[in-house]
């Protein structure tokens, strides 16, 4: 379990090297926002797909709870020395996905975001080993649970397993209406409409993609049919 641990580490100061430079070039202050940055992206990737759909804060906040989650799991199986492989499998789907999170808060993350930090709904499906993990680990539980706390154990877990499905079900849905709103887009812009919302869909330069579309229609490419 240490070696995992040791190479997702490695693997995340490698993402991160650059901090050391801002610092050694004197910008203290930048490097220190972005780590702020790197923090606010990380709870927020967490607390997908929710996070897209409940507002910055209380997905973070809903990151943060997953996080708690995935730290006493993965101390649980830990301290216990040799764990059952199920319960070994289940923790390296969690360091899996938080090592995702982890990548891309210090890979895609920039001082300029920090006020508006977006993860893209599509690393939902990232996190599907954390929760396959979380939810093996709390049915384990189960049973080894005291008799007495059995019931209140049992609903816990019941809990945790239809947020996580209704989780992926405001994901799919999440990801449909961009879908469609991007499909809406494009049609329009062929249509030969204009209009400055089109930049984050079609291009950074509208005059640039009309060429470009032009171009393509006089060479017969890519035609309906």
């Amino acid at each position: 379990m240490v070696v995992p641990i040791a190479v997702g580490a490695a693997f995340t100061a490698f993402y991160v090297s650059d901090l050391a430079l801002h610092v050694a070039q004197g910008a203290e202050t930048a490097a220190v926002v972005r780590i702020g940055a790197n923090l606010s992206y990380f709870l927020t990737y967490l607390g997908l797909p929710l996070s897209r759909s409940i507002g910055a804060a209380a997905g973070q906040a809903a990151g943060l709870a997953v996080l708690g989650v995935c730290i006493w799991c993965i101390f649980a199986v830990t301290r216990r020395g040799e764990a059952p492989r199920a319960e070994r499998m289940a923790v390296a789907f969690i360091l899996f996905s938080l090592g995702t999170a982890a990548m891309a808060a210090a890979g895609r993350v920039e001082v300029a975001e920090v006020r508006g930090v977006v993860v893209p709904v599509r690393y939902a499906v990232l996190l599907l080993p954390m929760h396959v993990g979380i939810v093996t680990l709390l049915s384990r539980a189960v049973r080894v649970a005291d008799v007495s706390r059995l019931r209140l154990v049992e609903g816990t877990v019941l809990s945790i397993a239809v947020v996580l499905l209704l989780q992926q079900v405001v994901a799919g849905e999440a990801a449909a209406r961009t879908v469609r709103a991007m499909r809406l887009k494009i049609d329009l812009f062929m249509q030969g409409e204009r209009r400055p919302d089109m930049t984050d869909t079609i291009f950074s330069d509208l005059d640039q993609a009309d060429a470009l579309l032009q171009a393509i229609r006089r060479a017969g490419l890519y035609q309906r049919h």
